[in-house]
């Protein structure tokens, strides 16, 4: 870990934004030499615990382009029971009847392309991650979930670099629940994929929250945010969770938290995260204040992604398209709120059109409302 202290300056939050890479440099590098089993994408949380649950997960990644399935708490039964084993799949009874074969879900996960994600509560990870980490490898698990670590103290704080290391020297890669944020140490360990510590969906925060994260909590690196999509408690519109895909950084992009694959209607608009990558090549920060809104540029290869948030009121903000490559064309895939006067919070506009470096998007968004775009050259 670093041990560096250290003030940021800008002359305004997007500058912030842009120069988050400062906490990495405080960090020494890589540790990992190969690194190609290291990858990044996008994640489903199963909810059943059960084996039809799991392939349908798998079914859904597939059709949604997701990466990753994850089976969270409950799997190896209650995680505060000390009885619970993370050695063995035995369903805490509260949560689901079953049945589940997870090594047939993880068999068939792998035929289609898609990884497993387990949850290992602290309790577990304390007394016997070094048997778990050989263990997950040999059952085909390529991620871990650490849930509910503990967090400020001498103690803990090196058990956890210490289970960060161990988790990157046995090729695991790793999600950090629930308070830790990082200190750029994902430069070292870059197994470290996300962390919580960020208040983000599971508590359905409101849209000015959400408008604050880019310029505070993601200074310091990758947040899990578990964007949901059908959930009734979501506060904001679908245009504003399809944009937090990009405005949220993680590596790991859990989204759909509260959802289930029974819950798809093939919406056009969710074509936006089927597309979307979850790391980038550039970050442009258009406009930004903190806790009113927020709007985002991503460039993965040729192509570009642009996430915008609002809060507090109705706003219609401008977004020039200088950082397109001048003198080339790019089609335009534009998802918008509806209803921006926030008299429907769930219909979601799609157009498409043409348009250059030269051009200036207008994003018209209700006060919990946002926009999205995807740029790609036009052959």
């Amino acid at each position: 870990m670093s041990p560096w202290r250290y003030v940021r300056v800008a002359d305004n939050a997007c500058r912030l934004l842009e120069n988050n890479d400062f906490i990495l440099n405080l960090n020494e590098p890589s540790r990992i030499a190969d690194t190609s089993w290291i990858k990044p994408g996008k994640v489903i949380r199963e909810t059943s615990l059960t084996t039809k649950g799991g392939m349908a997960c798998v079914d859904f990644a597939k059709t949604m382009n997701l990466q990753y399935i994850e089976f969270d708490a409950g799997w190896y039964g209650h995680e505060y029971d000390d009885a619970s084993d993370a050695r063995t799949v035995t369903l805490d009874p509260k949560r689901s009847k079953g049945p589940l074969d997870l090594p047939e879900v993880i068999r068939y996960a792998k035929t289609n392309g898609v990884g497993v994600i387990v949850y290992v509560n602290r309790r577990e990870l304390e007394r016997r991650l070094d048997d778990l980490l050989p263990l997950y490898t040999s059952w085909g698990i390529v991620g871990m979930k650490y849930g509910f670590v503990n967090v400020g103290s001498q103690k803990w704080t090196t058990w956890l670099s210490d289970a960060i290391r161990k988790a990157g020297e046995a090729r695991m890669m790793i999600d950090i629940h629930d308070e830790y944020r990082l200190t750029g140490n994902q430069r070292t360990w870059p197994n470290v994929m996300t962390v919580e510590g960020i208040r983000g969906n599971e508590e359905m925060p409101a849209a000015p929250h959400n408008c604050a994260l880019p310029f505070t909590r993601y200074l310091c690196g990758p947040g899990d945010y578990t964007p949901c999509w059908y959930n009734g408690r979501v506060k904001n519109t679908r245009a504003h969770q399809l944009a937090l895909g990009v405005v949220t950084y993680s590596p790991w992009q859990f989204l759909f938290w509260y959802d289930n694959p029974g819950m798809y209607k093939g919406e056009p608009e969710l074509d936006f995260w089927r597309q979307m990558p979850t790391v980038w090549d550039d970050t442009r920060a258009l406009h930004g204040r903190i806790g009113a809104y927020a709007s985002i540029a991503r460039r993965s290869g040729d192509a570009w992604f642009i996430g915008t948030i609002n809060a507090l009121e109705r706003r219609t903000l401008e977004i020039p398209l200088s950082f397109l490559t001048p003198g080339k064309t790019y089609t335009a895939a534009l998802y918008s709120d509806s209803a921006p006067d926030g008299s429907d919070r769930t219909r979601v506009t799609c157009a498409t059109r043409r348009v250059t470096a030269a051009d200036t998007l207008s994003a018209d968004m209700a006060a919990n409302g946002g926009h999205a775009v995807h740029l790609v050259p036009t052959p």
